[in-house]
């Protein structure tokens, strides 16, 4: 990836993460201590794998390419629905702990 985009990305994910654990702490909300959970781990992913090979674009190989490269397609099409059925999910398990914990009491 390129400098300039790295670095708007760390920026975005460091501004993500200190604002949300701010509001986590100054309000005590922690049911949305994921935001910055997710906000740090991103940051490590990040700095942490090669987006030089995993984001190469078009390539020709000579001999057998690597995993990533031979199962790209099927990644990207897991990561979309999984991307898909989490968004209903984040609304939907919210309220059914809400009702589980209204039928108990």
């Amino acid at each position: 990836m390129r400098t300039n985009t790295v670095a708007s990305i760390a920026i975005l994910l460091i501004g993500s993460l200190l604002f949300s654990l701010a509001y986590c702490i100054f309000e005590r909300r922690w049911r949305l201590l994921g935001v910055p959970i997710f906000s740090f781990l991103g940051l490590v992913l990040l700095f942490a794998l090669p987006f030089k090979d995993l984001l190469a674009g078009f390539a020709v190989y000579q001999g057998d390419p690597s995993w990533i490269v031979r199962f790209e397609p099927q990644m990207a099409f897991a990561s979309l629905i999984i991307t898909i059925a989490a968004i209903p999910l984040s609304f939907l398990i919210p309220m059914w702990r809400d009702a589980r914990q209204k039928k108990s009491s």
